[in-house]
């Protein structure tokens, strides 16, 4: 399947059902991309234009086209990327500490982002930067990156109900009096920063 038609084959539990019922109840399409979705001829069952309101039967292949032509919003630069991951939906790169993920005023160039948009440009590629997750400049990770809106939705509507996991390690230096535990005390800003904790 290519990055931008997403396929799927009703069953028998979909008899009855219009195809917008079955896009926003079974695999949670957000009303914004159905939205988008009716704005042109987006939606095919067995090869045939069809619309979002009608009903379908067992067997029969349902394809949309998830990617209308849509630019980046940002520049692209060929940067070092280190990537992790890719598929037709997800890119996962890894983020050095001192990198900022997105473009900012006092960061405009040298991102995360301008590097992905600079990758994908160079394989011919103009979509947008779509980061399912940010880190701070000075921590190193993954970042997940979207690569087109239903992808987004989709994670976003996972994240949302607490069905990914984030993970985070710190280094410490010093004699700790114990090798494990956990640390319950509240966090506040440090005086003087809009940032540190």
């Amino acid at each position: 399947m290519s990055d931008d038609l997403w396929e799927y084959t009703l069953q028998p539990q979909d008899e009855g059902k219009t195809f917008q019922e079955i896009l926003k109840r079974k695999f949670h399409f957000s009303t914004k991309l159905i939205q988008q979705l009716k704005k042109g001829e987006f939606v095919w069952v067995d090869g045939e234009f069809t619309f979002l309101s009608a009903t379908g039967q067992s067997g029969q292949t349902l394809r949309i086209k998830l990617v209308a032509p849509e630019e980046a919003t940002i520049p692209g630069e060929q940067l070092p990327l280190d990537i992790l991951f890719e598929d037709d939906y997800f890119l996962a790169v890894n983020k050095p500490a001192g990198q900022v993920v997105h473009p900012t005023p006092r960061y405009p160039s040298g991102t995360i982002g301008n590097a992905v948009v600079g990758y994908l440009a160079s394989k011919g590629d103009t979509r947008p930067f779509r980061p399912i997750n940010r880190l701070d400049r000075n921590t190193s990770g993954v970042i997940v990156i979207a690569k087109n809106r239903f992808a987004h939705q989709q994670l976003a509507w996972q994240q949302e109900r607490g069905q990914i996991k984030k993970v985070y390690l710190g280094v410490v230096s010093g004699v700790l009096s114990q090798d494990h535990g956990e640390i319950r005390e509240p966090i506040r800003l440090v005086p003087g920063s809009f940032i540190q904790r």
